[in-house]
């Protein structure tokens, strides 16, 4: 089993296409850090990079790149879609042309993942936490708004706020049978993380 941190989600995606040329079925994953602002799109992949759910700019090498995708889209409110993608559909084409959020990998294994993990579960001093501003999963509307009602973050709401985010993550590093691969949107996170594995 591979458990491995990349710089990157350009480079995310790359070792998760050497996987598929291997003859291994691969997803891009993450967890509801960013706005689903293409969900009533009537053709999301034609969007312009910076109209799409993911438009990531970072610096490899001293250049800068852009990564963009979209969230899952074609299904509506019918996760099988995103799972099965049927003969025709963008993903049956291209299995790595959207993410998948945690709904598309419940009960689903796949050979390796590509986890995107954002800014809505983050570490900071010595333990773990979230960034309300990142949370943008409708089934956790209420557990937000009552965890911002809590001033220190230490409340019985912001407990179970965290518990839950962690859990989706739980998920998505859990549906991988051959290896997980994770870029981390948060620096200081990535450390704490990679201070844990095995050198």
């Amino acid at each position: 089993m591979i458990f491995e941190i990349v710089d990157d989600p350009a480079t995310l995606e790359h070792v998760l296409r050497l996987r598929i040329k291997e003859g291994h079925s691969a997803r891009l994953v993450a967890a509801y850090g960013r706005p689903w602002k293409t969900k009533k799109a009537r053709d999301p992949h034609a969007l312009q990079p910076d109209e799409r759910d993911f438009d990531i700019h970072f610096k490899r090498d001293g250049v800068m790149h852009r990564w963009s995708k979209i969230w899952n889209s074609g299904g509506g409110e019918d996760y099988t879609l995103f799972v099965q993608a049927p003969p025709g559909s963008r993903m049956h084409d291209d299995p790595l042309c959207e993410v998948g959020c945690p709904y598309v990998v419940r009960g689903f294994d796949y050979g390796y993942l590509g986890v995107l993990w954002l800014k809505d579960l983050i570490y900071r001093d010595g333990r773990w936490t979230f960034d309300l501003s990142h949370i943008h999963e409708s089934g956790l509307i209420q557990s937000k708004a009552a965890a911002k009602k809590e001033k220190d973050g230490n409340g019985p709401a912001s407990r179970e706020l965290l518990r839950r985010l962690q859990q989706i993550y739980r998920i998505l590093l859990s549906r991988a049978l051959r290896g997980v691969y994770v870029w981390f949107e948060d620096e200081e996170t990535r450390s704490h993380v990679s201070s844990l594995l095995p050198r």
